[in-house]
């Protein structure tokens, strides 16, 4: 479904389609600013093995003490064969107590059970209602 725009004004809002990615921004309160960032480049070496993460960006605002995660899969599946896998079954034990999960927010997610992941509230935001990606 498009809209046209009013009076002729060159652009045209699509409704997005329903679609199968899940992307994930996870917000965090890091202690160890250092460990932080070792910890989320072995995270980051390991998740571009997994052949179905497409997006496995960290950032570290050291003057905050704040970390941030941009991840995306392309399908419930690819969320949990990377779930499965050794960021969160060997990497993640080793790192305890370097940062603590503060905020999730969650787009896309069909399938998944909306509760609080990681222990950390969570914004579950569902299937965009306009995009401009396929």
């Amino acid at each position: 479904m498009t809209f046209e725009p009013a009076r002729g004004r060159g652009s045209t809002l699509t409704v997005a389609r329903k679609r199968s990615w899940i992307t994930l921004i996870v917000r965090w309160d890091v202690t160890y600013a250092d460990a932080f960032a070792a910890m989320a480049d072995e995270m980051a070496e390991a998740s571009r093995r997994e052949p179905g993460t497409h997006v496995y960006d960290w950032y570290l605002d050291s003057a905050t003490g704040q970390g941030l995660l941009l991840e995306s899969y392309p399908s419930h599946e690819a969320l949990m064969s990377y779930v499965e896998g050794p960021v969160f079954t060997e990497i993640a034990p080793r790192h305890r107590g370097v940062a603590r999960p503060a905020a999730i927010d969650v787009f896309g997610g069909e399938g998944m059970e909306r509760t609080d992941l990681l222990k950390a509230p969570t914004t579950w935001w569902g299937e965009p209602v306009a995009a401009v990606t396929d």
